[in-house]
């Protein structure tokens, strides 16, 4: 999988609460 920032955001979005994402 290429490390893109779309692939990034996707995989912190996955691995954090969205609470904690949203700002």
């Amino acid at each position: 999988v290429p490390f893109t920032a779309e692939s990034l955001a996707a995989e912190v979005q996955a691995s954090i609460p969205h609470g904690l994402v949203r700002k």
